[in-house]
């Protein structure tokens, strides 16, 4: 059995009960829509030492101020501490999940934490919520009502690394809040990219057409055959305890090459760390993990493959996320996971779909056909989609 260290995540969104065929003939009733953060547009929240914005890459920058001799690192007290916090973002339907990733160019002796909250249609906000931190210091939280890490509230928490509540599905907005603290003088901490994802994964059946639930209507062409030459690397080392910890920095470390930044997977690993949690496989740690290594990317979530095989035809490969139970996964080097990476990057001739699968020690093992409804079962329905998307180099 392959798993991941935040495994255990997925557990909640798998009505166990369901006999697996029944399941599998169900239709997908979640909808989800990816929101970006990305320009100068996004800069009208409220901020506190926000040094500028522009029309760049890097569309703002934190300057927190180094600390005082004597004085306490990212207090209130007018030293340490830069912060920024997102407008209300309104989701196009009632969600009931949220993931959040971002790009952010920590330099050295600075430090990055990350928090959101959520709001219903009455008005009322949750409580701030930790999603987590980077950079140096690695614990950024010493600013005054910074320090807590809450993840929960009676309405919804923070599991591990996204925002779960029960349904119904009553959320309609979020904000999102950047802390910046640095220890000593040095460069600004700059924006390039935070993603939010709705999810309802309540809601009724919507039709799926190849452009999403509110596209146009016109066929989708078959995918082209081939694959997009994503490099292979396996997640297997001298330490097995180790070894099925890897599975997403491996897959990253693929898609990382592809995009021209070949490295170790062990450097890639201890890039995605999640010392907070002990794991691994933390997803929105993973996307910020390829920033700092030099590639861009974000968090998302698919509906239908017609979606999947516009980017496929773009060149872009996507990581996915899935959730495997016995039997359901054909030609899979393992009968079952609770919770694994592999890389998608292209269709064979029938549309079943090319992966490199990091669980087995080589490219011959690992270089395998999935079929399309197996992979519909494992990753569209019982990981809601979940992906990492990460685009091409920028200067």
């Amino acid at each position: 059995m392959i798993l991941t260290p935040a495994s255990g995540r997925f557990l909640a969104l798998i009505v166990l009960a369901v006999p697996l065929l029944a399941r599998a003939q169900a239709p997908i009733t979640h909808q989800h829509a990816t929101i970006h953060h990305e320009s100068v547009a996004a800069a009208t929240g409220s901020t506190t030492n926000l040094a500028g914005v522009a029309d760049l890459p890097l569309w703002a920058w934190l300057d927190p101020l180094a600390p005082q001799p004597g004085s306490q690192p990212g207090t209130r007290g007018g030293t340490g501490l830069a912060e920024y916090t997102s407008p209300p973002i309104d989701s196009p339907f009632a969600f009931n999940e949220a993931l959040l990733s971002w790009n952010i160019a920590v330099p050295a002796a600075a430090g990055v934490r990350i928090d959101m909250r959520v709001a219903a249609a009455t008005g009322e906000w949750s409580p701030w919520l930790y999603m987590g931190r980077w950079g140096d210091p690695p614990n950024p939280t010493d600013a005054a009502d910074a320090g807590d890490r809450a993840q929960s509230f009676p309405g919804g928490k923070v599991d591990v690394d996204y925002f779960v509540s029960p349904a119904p599905a009553r959320w309609t907005r979020l904000q999102y809040r950047l802390q910046a603290v640095r220890t000593a003088p040095g460069s600004k901490i700059g924006l390039r990219r935070v993603a939010i994802t709705f999810s309802d994964t309540t809601a009724t059946p919507v039709p799926q057409t190849p452009d999403g639930p509110r596209g146009k209507t016109q066929a989708a062409a078959p995918p082209k055959p081939g694959r997009l030459g994503v490099p292979f690397r396996s997640q297997k080392t001298d330490d097995d305890r180790l070894s099925g910890r890897l599975c997403s920095p491996t897959s990253l470390s693929m898609v990382l090459a592809h995009r021209g930044v070949d490295l170790p997977v062990g450097t890639v690993a201890k890039t995605a760390y999640d010392q907070d949690f002990d794991i691994y496989g933390n997803w929105p740690r993973n996307i910020q993990a390829a920033y700092a290594l030099g590639v861009p990317g974000y968090l998302t979530r698919f509906s239908d493959w017609q979606q999947v095989e516009r980017l496929i035809a773009a060149g872009q490969p996507i990581i996915v996320s899935v959730f495997v139970e016995k039997g359901q996964l054909r030609n899979a080097p393992y009968e079952k996971t609770s919770g694994h990476l592999i890389v998608i990057e292209g269709f064979d001739e029938h549309g079943d779909v090319l992966v490199n699968d990091p669980s087995v020690a080589t490219a011959a093992e690992g270089q395998l056909v999935y079929r399309r409804e197996d992979l519909t079962n494992v990753w569209l329905r019982s990981v809601e989609g979940t992906a990492y998307v990460l685009l091409p180099r920028e200067p």
